[in-house]
């Protein structure tokens, strides 16, 4: 099991760290069958923070928007690299991030 970070600053801050960090460093520890991921596979895999630290950075905004299948939600894995790569802007700015970058 991935060792849970205790937030998205203290990840954030663990990356710029280390210089060698690139967007294939996150998708190596990701399956590749995995293209949608659950909130609980979004928030340790990628995020590094709790489920239900993630679902409430989900309604908050702070994330990009999942894919809703009716009560279900998941996140497109590839999406969530992106934005961690970029500094997890919210929502807002991220929607904007991607219309010019076509992510």
């Amino acid at each position: 099991m991935v060792g849970l970070i205790p937030g998205p600053t203290l990840f954030l801050s663990s990356l710029k760290n280390n210089k060698s960090f690139t967007k294939g460093h996150i998708l190596e520890t990701i399956p590749e069958s995995l293209e949608l991921l659950t909130a609980k596979q979004a928030a340790e895999l990628v995020c590094g923070v709790s489920r239900s630290k993630f679902y409430r950075m989900d309604s908050e905004g702070l994330t990009p928007s999942p894919i809703r299948f009716g009560t279900s939600c998941r996140w497109r894995r590839r999406e969530l690299v992106e934005w961690v790569a970029l500094g997890c802007p919210n929502r807002e700015n991220w929607i904007t991030i991607k219309g010019t970058q076509n992510v």
